[in-house]
């Protein structure tokens, strides 16, 4: 905690002293109104200001900041009461004014999916310059008071925060920096609104690859933008997938740099370019990024390659069972060893929605496990043109892909399906 004295905040909150001293040394700021928590030396905004307080005796150098002085009882030397025209906004005045003292960045990555490994990322490739404060979501005003007066002047606070608190979180936080790697047009006014407010110093790095939100965003200098596209500041060229990893480069100023990432799938890719921008404009050389997210390992709940049964290899998949994922799995299975035949095998509930599922006619093979009714099966075959076998339970699908497995095809399952994964996986692995 950084100390500071009651003198110093009161033109900034426009407060007047009207009992007590104006030197007080201030070491905790409290936000609830009953004094069982209040330590000495502590700073109270009395938001119920209609409400008497009651200040205990034996406390030190306590300061009330109120718009009702009148309403505070026990008054002693060693209380000091601040008279204001309205708490809430002399709290905010004080929380802005704390913030531009601070040299504490904020960075605020949005979700809109539920697997990500950005902040495992970041996290990792900053662990020995930064110390972070990881912080799920919005998680109140009492996180942003103790992190705004940690004593370490090396710190970063890392916010994840999904799109319908942007707002509110960004009011807080100010963040020097924001991440989008992923967007639904769903929360066009969230964002719309959020980077309206961004002032010019608030830096903003974008996925450009999503064409929903380049229909409609306006580019600024403080948008940092990324993505295949070749008009972007750092453009990802030459993905390549390996056994249970990927590389790719990062074109940027006219010049190349490798990357290698333990895992698959295009959005880990996208993770890891916000990541490395990041870091990099946190102070670190692309070439030091490199070095370390290669040893870095994505949680549990990713794609992997087994060798498969007579042969084959199996994709296997712990991600969600939600239509983001099985678009991101289908990619991974089209992209591993181009040469061999596809195979998907899919419970017939990810295919409920069917209208939102692209499905590759890169595939040469579906296999769809459970009771799918005529109405589903018309719908599934309008948007795929290949071959598709439908198998009522596990045990039938089995059989099927026993005849189909070679060393010729690589095939996708998901980890639910643990007894299939179990009968299907080589082992030799």
């Amino acid at each position: 905690m950084v100390y500071f004295y009651l003198k110093d905040v009161l033109k900034p909150i426009g407060g007047k002293v009207v009992h007590g001293r104006k030197n007080v040394l201030i070491k905790t700021i409290i936000e609830k109104n009953y004094s069982t928590v209040w330590t000495s030396n502590s700073m109270i905004f009395h938001f119920n200001s209609t409400n008497e307080l009651i200040v205990n005796s034996g406390l030190d150098s306590i300061v009330i900041v109120t718009s009702n002085p009148e309403m505070i009882r026990s008054l002693e030397s060693n209380v000091s009461v601040v008279k204001v025209k309205n708490v809430s906004r002399a709290y905010w005045k004080f929380i802005n004014h704390s913030r531009r003292k601070s040299k504490v960045p904020f960075v605020l990555l949005l979700v809109n999916q539920i697997r990500s490994s950005l902040k495992e990322m970041v996290d990792w490739l900053l662990y020995d310059r930064l110390t972070f404060n990881r912080l799920k979501k919005m998680n109140g005003l009492g996180n942003l008071i103790n992190l705004l007066f940690k004593k370490k002047d090396k710190i970063a606070t890392i916010i994840e925060t999904p799109f319908g608190e942007i707002n509110e979180t960004y009011q807080l936080y100010r963040p020097l920096f924001t991440v989008l790697t992923d967007f639904s047009t769903d929360h066009k006014n969230e964002l719309s609104t959020y980077l309206l407010n961004l002032e010019q110093h608030e830096n903003v790095i974008i996925n450009l690859d999503i064409d929903e939100f380049v229909q409609w965003v306006k580019l600024k200098n403080n948008m940092i933008t990324f993505g295949q596209k070749e008009n972007v500041d750092f453009c990802i060229k030459d993905l390549t997938y390996g056994t249970n990893q990927m590389t790719f480069t990062l074109s940027h100023n006219d010049k190349s740099h490798s990357f290698l990432i333990r895992g698959y799938g295009k959005d880990l890719v996208y993770e890891a370019t916000a990541a490395i921008i990041l870091a990099y404009k946190l102070g670190m050389k692309l070439e030091d990024i490199s070095r370390k997210l290669q040893n870095f390992l994505p949680e549990e709940k990713n794609i992997t390659l087994f060798k498969g049964i007579n042969g084959s290899l199996m994709l296997k998949d712990s991600t969600g069972l939600d239509q983001f994922n099985f678009h991101n799995s289908l990619d991974v299975l089209n992209n591993i060893d181009k040469d061999k035949q596809k195979i998907a095998v899919v419970k017939e509930s990810i295919l409920y929605n069917v209208e939102n599922i692209e499905i590759d006619d890169k595939l040469d093979l579906i296999i769809i496990v459970g009771g799918v009714t005529k109405f589903f099966r018309d719908k599934i075959e309008e948007r795929f043109s290949g071959k598709i076998i439908y198998c009522i339970n596990n045990s039938e699908a089995l059989g099927v892909l026993h005849r189909n497995l070679n060393p010729k095809t690589v095939f996708l399952i998901h980890s639910s399906m643990r007894m299939l994964c179990k009968k299907l996986a080589s082992k030799k692995n």
